[in-house]
């Protein structure tokens, strides 16, 4: 009886997790109160990744990568970012960042954690209070 009470709860664990993950298509991600365009973000290893091409874009960035060196560099006025892609290490106006991943590129597209979001938006926050006092 008891065996069959376990089954019976792991079987509606695994159903109802399954069907949590399933509702969860995308993801609304905004940077300084404005979504970004089409992000769905991945989940791996419970960290979430998203676009850096959304991301330069809604910051009005260009940006360059290189194939070859595997470094992505993005630039606007008061703001530098630069990245290798499989290196965990990012460099935002020349101070050093350790990202929880990687960039990394997926069909084509290059994915940054979430974090890299987090660490550009903190920035601007004491960007702007500085400018304030």
């Amino acid at each position: 009886m008891k065996r069959r009470i376990s089954l019976l709860l792991i079987l509606f664990i695994l159903i109802g997790s399954t069907s949590f993950a399933n509702e969860l298509d995308s993801i609304d991600v905004s940077l300084n109160d404005r979504a970004t365009s089409n992000n769905n973000p991945n989940i791996l290893t419970s960290e979430s990744i998203m676009s850096l091409e959304n991301l330069f874009k809604k910051l009005g960035m260009e940006y360059n990568w290189d194939p070859e060196t595997n470094k992505v560099v993005a630039e606007k006025e008061g703001l530098s970012i630069v990245l290798t892609i499989g290196k965990r290490a990012a460099y935002i106006n020349g101070n050093l960042y350790i990202l929880n991943l990687p960039p990394m590129v997926s069909h084509g597209r290059l994915l940054t954690p979430f974090m890299l979001n987090e660490i550009i938006y903190n920035l601007d926050k004491e960007q702007d209070e500085t400018e304030k006092h």
